[in-house]
């Protein structure tokens, strides 16, 4: 129970720094000063080639469909915690992380502003069914990012791997996979 716990904890910080890469990818120029950002540079020196423009719009609608597919999950567990607590939709999605920030301290977070919301603790049931939910939400972003990292690889012709590589968290992921010795922080 305590690995599945790290697992997600880590998957929930891979899922941030994919937020992160999407976003630069989305709006930072490239070198050249087209879109692109980042991922585009490194995509291109692994190449050895730059992209097409063809290629660049695909990318961004490609980054585009992903941050909806991760919106749609954030929003959905946001649902989900204001059925459990009976605190609206919109003061929970308030206190949720927008998409390329950090929400690695957010779950302690929200859970606090849950419980001085409702004036008490949340009892072992409803901490099992914001658990259950957050298990479902990290379940549906990580076949988002799988979704982008093959869209990726049959855009580009790099392999899944070779993108994994370039993206920060599915690099930390497969080293957790490998046995690595990375600690979440809690």
């Amino acid at each position: 129970m305590r690995n599945k716990k790290y697992f997600y904890l880590l998957l929930t910080l891979c899922m941030i720094a994919l937020l992160t890469e999407a976003a630069m990818c989305q709006n930072a120029p490239s070198e050249s000063g087209q879109p692109g950002g980042k991922l585009v540079s490194k995509i291109e020196a692994k190449l050895g080639k730059p992209l097409t423009m063809a290629q660049k719009m695909q990318l961004k609608n490609a980054s585009l469909k992903w941050r909806d597919g991760m919106n749609s999950a954030v929003d959905t567990f946001a649902g989900r915690l204001s059925t459990i607590t009976g605190i609206s939709l919109e003061e929970i999605k308030g206190w949720m992380p927008r998409i390329g920030y950090s929400s690695e301290p957010y779950q302690k977070d929200v859970i606090s502003k849950i419980e001085t919301k409702l004036g008490k603790k949340l009892n072992a049931e409803q901490m099992e069914q914001i658990m259950k939910a957050s298990g479902d939400k990290k379940a549906s972003m990580s076949e988002v990012m799988q979704t982008f990292v093959s869209t990726l690889a049959g855009l580009t012709g790099l392999t899944k791997e070779d993108l994994q590589q370039m993206l920060p968290q599915m690099d930390t992921h497969a080293r957790e996979k490998q046995g690595g010795s990375e600690k979440p922080q809690q």
